[in-house]
């Protein structure tokens, strides 16, 4: 039983992730439009896209 609570937990956490990389590009509108953070944003995305 331990080993199918582990796989919930890693559907629940690969669930999330799906959900925060989806919405990635919309949470990074804000940081794109600053001209002082150019070059950030492709980096973050980098970072999370890897």
């Amino acid at each position: 039983m331990g080993i199918d609570e582990e796989i919930k937990k890693l559907d629940t956490s690969n669930q999330g992730l799906k959900v925060i990389l989806e919405n990635l590009d919309e949470q990074l509108s804000d940081i794109r439009s600053d001209p002082r953070l150019e070059g950030l944003v492709d980096d973050l995305e980098n970072l999370f896209y890897a």
